[in-house]
């Protein structure tokens, strides 16, 4: 599809559709459904084509660290043996001694990369970029999540607990849906439900303690 059959079935002009393209200025939010209609995405390259479009409207700092962290993630090796599957980052901050991470122990540090601006109740920055900031670092974990660190974990009980933590990445990522910059409570609502499904993700990752041995009581003759 060309830039200007896109523009021709959203309805707006074809310069509109180049300069966002181009990064030249920010693409009308109120639109972006339409745009995906009009594009044929699915539903997750939907969510990952409506967050990159929020993250446009975002200040300059908050796209520099959503990119960090993708950087970040993209580094990685996998070990010969499928349970140790090894991310060769530290998620944080940037750090001249990272140390090699075991899988589970990364996406649980990326997780809590998400949910960090949401847990900043003060500061300069207002509570929609951060909202935009979390939703980028998700969409980043999720599509990392999705494409290579699930493929890899070919063990078991590593590949449950990535997956249900998906599951609720996933929850997360649909509750910042219905956020809206203009509408206050309504954002404060959403980004609770969000947190809310980032830390049942997090806790997702731990593995379930042993089942516990009840003592057999010997019966009296």
């Amino acid at each position: 599809m060309s830039q200007m059959d896109l523009a021709r079935a959203v309805g707006t002009s074809s310069s509109v559709v180049s300069q966002a393209c181009l990064g030249q200025r920010p693409p009308p939010l109120e639109r972006m459904d339409a745009w995906a209609d009009a594009l044929g995405l699915d539903d997750r390259a939907r969510a990952v084509f409506v967050a990159t479009a929020q993250l446009a409207h975002a200040p300059e700092a908050v796209r520099q660290r959503v990119a960090w962290l993708e950087q970040r993630l993209a580094n990685q090796v996998c070990g010969g043996d499928e349970r140790e599957v090894r991310v060769v980052t530290r998620v944080g901050e940037p750090s001249s001694d990272d140390e090699p991470l075991p899988l589970l122990a990364a996406v649980g540090a990326a997780i809590d990369a998400c949910r960090r601006p949401l847990e900043t109740a003060s500061g300069a920055e207002s509570l929609i970029d951060r909202a935009w900031e979390a939703q980028g670092l998700l969409q980043v974990l999720l599509t990392r999540l999705s494409e290579t660190w699930l493929p890899q974990a070919t063990h078991r009980p590593t590949a449950a607990l990535l997956r249900t933590a998906r599951t609720h990445l996933l929850r997360a990522a649909a509750a910042f849906r219905t956020a809206r910059p203009s509408q206050q409570a309504v954002l404060e609502s959403s980004l609770r439900k969000v947190d809310a499904a980032l830390s049942q993700a997090r806790t997702s990752l731990e593995p379930a303690p042993p089942p516990r041995q009840v003592p057999k009581h010997r019966s009296r003759g």
